[in-house]
């Protein structure tokens, strides 16, 4: 929530992140969706704070929190096989999500 976008990792349905771009042990870790989901990252109510979410099938599941537990927001968006993308597309300070099929980005706002 600082405005620092920093890094992290998914191993399956783990997710290491960092508070700081910088090397070291995870700040935060947590289990998330399946280990066959794309995991994806966000700030899905616009509290300022990137919170996880994951793609299945044609489902995107969305967390309002870096913690375990069910989706808040689930999205019934894309064919299997799509591959997710991300982003603030109206400058609201809200991400919503779209995907990549064949040579086309398709998009919400």
């Amino acid at each position: 929530g600082d405005g620092i976008d920093t890094i992290g990792v998914q191993r399956g349905s783990q997710y290491l992140l960092r508070n700081s771009n910088t090397a070291g042990v995870a700040d935060i870790s947590f289990i998330y969706g399946s280990p066959t989901d794309i995991g994806i990252m966000g700030d899905w109510n616009n509290d300022g704070i990137d919170t996880v979410g994951v793609f299945r099938d044609t489902i995107f599941f969305l967390r309002n929190s870096n913690t375990t537990g069910v989706g808040e927001i689930n999205i019934l968006y894309g064919n299997a096989g799509d591959l997710p993308v991300v982003g603030d597309r109206d400058g609201n300070g809200d991400d919503t999500v779209g995907f990549f099929r064949n040579g086309t980005f398709w998009l919400r706002r």
